[in-house]
Order: C-alpha cells, then structure tokens, then sequence
C-alpha cells in the first residue's frame, strides 16, 4: 500500500508540476500590475522588428501607438525602418491585436515610447531603477535596451528577480 500511495504522490507532484511549467511558458509573464505579457510569436514581426531591436512584446503598447509606430516607418527614432506594405500591415495587425488594454492599466495612448508609458515610469523611474549609473552599470546605452536588466524580456519575463 505504501508503494502504491508513494506513486500516486509522485506522478500528482509531476502532473501539478508539468501543468504550472506550461502555464508559465504559454501566458508569459506578470508586469507590475499583474498583467500577463506574451511574448512575440509571429516569425514575419520577429525577423523584422528583431533585425535592429529586442523583440518587444505588443502588450508593452496601447493599439494607437502601435498604429502610429506602423505609420510612421520612415522615420523609426531617427531610421528607416520601411518595409513592403504586405509585411508592414501583418505586424501592425499582429501588434495592434496583442496591445494593451487602455481599461485595464494607465496607459498614454499617444505615446510611441514604451518608456513613456505611466506604468512603466512608477515601476522604473519612481524607484530610481535606470538612472544613468544604473543603466551604465547594467551594459544599457538607453532606458530601450530591457535585456540589460530583463534576460527575458523577450519572452514577455520583466520580473524584478531578473
């Protein structure tokens, strides 16, 4: 009987543990707020937005910027991004159907930057966290570059134990 209830215990432990793993892989992670964030998956918006930046996840921005980043390709921060307009309209429809809610987090609409998004300035800024020293000493040019502090921030993972 003991052996029997041991087997049970064991493959209950790896189902729960098999089940949280997947969890965990497929929703993303947990911004400050609690929102999940899941990361890029399309192979078009990877390759192309990946050639010159960290894949940023759609979530991180409300639809109005997405649009307006999309629109706006030739002048991308101070590049040419342009693309044909087949692929320029499969990322911004991938962006804009995987952006922010504006109900469920302070978000300014308006904003190009993720940076300049209200919850990421009371998670950064407010707590002194990428002051110039400390970007410095993460190997960060710019408040842009998340993999300095974030290993994951490409798989949708900005937890503060990161």
């Amino acid at each position: 009987m003991k052996v029997q209830n041991t087997r049970l215990f064991n493959s209950g432990v790896i189902s729960v543990g098999a089940a949280f793993l997947a969890l965990i892989a497929g929703a993303g992670a947990l911004l400050a707020d609690g929102e999940r964030v899941a990361p890029v998956r399309d192979p078009v918006v990877k390759k192309e937005c990946g050639a010159c930046h960290i894949v940023y996840p759609a979530a991180l921005l409300p639809a109005q910027s997405w649009r307006a980043m999309m629109a706006g390709l030739k002048d991308h921060f101070g590049d040419n991004a342009e693309l044909d307009e087949a692929t320029t309209r499969r990322i911004a429809d991938y962006l804009v159907a995987g952006a922010a809610s504006e109900r469920k987090r302070r978000i300014a609409p308006a904003a190009l930057r993720i940076t300049e998004q209200p919850w990421w300035t009371r998670k950064h800024e407010k707590r002194g966290r990428v002051s110039t020293r400390a970007l410095a000493k993460a190997g960060a040019k710019s408040k842009s570059e998340c993999k300095a502090c974030h290993e994951g921030a490409e798989q949708g993972v900005f937890e503060d134990e990161n």
